[in-house]
């Protein structure tokens, strides 16, 4: 996802430690990714799992958005 060009911009920039970017994904198409940046040396497995679940609720907030915006569309090309 990141390069490490890119990783090394972010630490110099925000004087970050870790970089995490987890998907953004519904069913098998992949939306976006959301960029977590840390200044600790380490990231627990619980606090993975909470952004694991904060990426999937994102993702569902994503695509019902783009839903809605699909079905105003439809509605307002009948009307």
């Amino acid at each position: 996802f990141l390069n490490e060009k890119a990783c090394l911009s972010l630490q110099k920039l925000y004087q970050t430690k870790n970089h995490i970017a987890m998907p953004l994904k519904f069913s098998d198409a992949m939306i976006g990714i959301l960029l977590i940046t840390s200044p600790r040396d380490k990231v627990s497995k619980e606090e993975l799992m909470v952004l694991r679940q904060y990426a999937d609720v994102a993702s569902q907030a994503i695509t019902n958005a783009e839903l809605h915006m699909q079905t105003k569309k439809a509605q307002a090309r009948r009307a």
